[in-house]
């Protein structure tokens, strides 16, 4: 089953799977120069690309993806403009899951093994795949809503972490690099729960 063009079908949105490398880097479709998370996810849909560490040049996904784990690091770049006191903006940091695998590689697109699974929706898209999960499984769909490393780690390290569908509306830096409408919602489904929404 072609599981992207399934749920384009099914619930709407245009997606793109995220596959997790652990041990070995693919030598296909490397990112052409560093980017954020958000504009592979935008790219992604274009054509699939391979991120690695160098590749990578947003701290919060450096962090999220566990190829940077010095949280004081992070202090003053994840929030940079905000009036958000240090103790709230660490706490906030701390409190966004982070993989703690090794990772060597992140491919964003194309039909490899997939993870996980991203799009961003429209309301009514959203309110298909909510019916869908309650109708397949009897219960709700439990969402932490963060702004801060909202796709990065609010959706690509949490679903992969917690294999829950994950939500967000983004952070500043995500609706900017994939200029999204302000009424769209980012969303993450594990492969594992594929099944069940399908």
């Amino acid at each position: 089953m072609d599981v992207v063009a399934t749920l384009e079908r099914r619930i709407g949105g245009r997606w793109i799977s995220i596959e997790f490398h652990m041990d070995s880097q693919p030598v296909e479709e490397p990112a052409e120069s560093p980017m954020t998370v958000c504009e592979a996810v935008q790219e992604a849909y274009v054509r699939p690309l391979v991120l690695t560490p160098e590749l990578v040049n947003c701290p919060g996904a450096l962090h999220s993806l566990g190829w940077s784990k010095d949280d004081r690091s992070l202090s003053g770049k994840i929030m940079p403009s905000s009036d958000v006191a240090p103790e709230i903006e660490s706490k906030l940091i701390e409190n966004t899951p982070c993989i703690d695998r090794p990772v060597s590689a992140v491919t964003v697109g194309g039909d490899g093994n997939a993870d996980l699974f991203v799009s961003c929706l429209q309301p009514v898209d959203v309110m298909n795949l909510i019916r869908r999960w309650q109708l397949s499984t009897g219960s709700d769909v439990e969402v932490n809503l963060s702004n801060v490393m909202a796709v990065c780690g609010n959706i690509l390290a949490r679903a992969y972490l917690s294999h829950k569908i994950c939500m967000s509306f983004g952070c500043m830096s995500s609706t900017d690099k994939n200029k999204t409408e302000g009424n769209r919602l980012f969303v993450g489904i594990p492969n594992d729960l594929i099944g069940r929404i399908l």
